[in-house]
């Protein structure tokens, strides 16, 4: 006999907060010297053999960095007018935790590419929250298995349920890394 409890009545329910308003912020050209130290700092960050992805990023929102304090008429390199933009560019415009973080990583660098100590400006960062991940269940996964008809591919997926493996990592296996004799991979 399976009992059921019903637990809706007994939650209460949450509140939620509506983020603050987003309001539009006319942002300034970028200034002819700026874009210089924009490429500049795009050469700098390249010497330093920073992945081009980042680099684009970083060089993005520091440009953003540079056309708020010039619109606003912030000192460059103080914490109030990096607490400003976060507020008005990335808080107020509900932007994610992970843009945050880029945006103050490309500041940060770009203090690094100034020659400023960045010890003197303290900026908090937000914390992403931790998320367990889903995670399927033993019939789910058989039927899966089952519906895959493909060899190859019922076989890596195989491989990877059974040894915990990444998709990256399974891919990377060389015939050396099996014992197939004592049953194991060494990765």
């Amino acid at each position: 006999m399976k009992l059921y409890v019903d637990y809706s009545k007994l939650q209460v329910p949450s509140k939620k907060i509506a983020p603050p308003t987003a309001r539009k912020i006319e942002l300034p050209a970028l200034s002819e010297s700026d874009a210089q130290r924009i490429s500049a700092f795009r050469k700098w960050m390249q010497q330093r053999r920073l992945s081009e992805n980042t680099v684009n990023t970083y060089a993005e929102v520091t440009v953003f960095y540079l056309r708020y304090i010039s619109g606003m008429k912030l000192d460059l390199f103080s914490a109030k007018s990096i607490e400003r933009f976060n507020y008005d560019f990335i808080i107020r415009a509900n932007r994610s935790i992970s843009y945050q973080n880029q945006c103050i990583n490309g500041i940060k660098k770009y203090f690094e590419f100034k020659g400023i100590p960045i010890e003197q400006i303290t900026i908090e960062r937000p914390r992403k929250p931790r998320k367990l991940p889903l995670v399927l269940t033993q019939d789910e996964v058989k039927g899966l298995l089952d519906a895959t008809t493909n060899l190859k591919h019922k076989a890596l997926l195989t491989l990877i349920y059974s040894s915990g493996l990444r998709i990256g990592e399974a891919l990377s296996l060389k015939i050396n890394d099996v014992d197939s004799k004592r049953k194991l991979i060494f990765y």
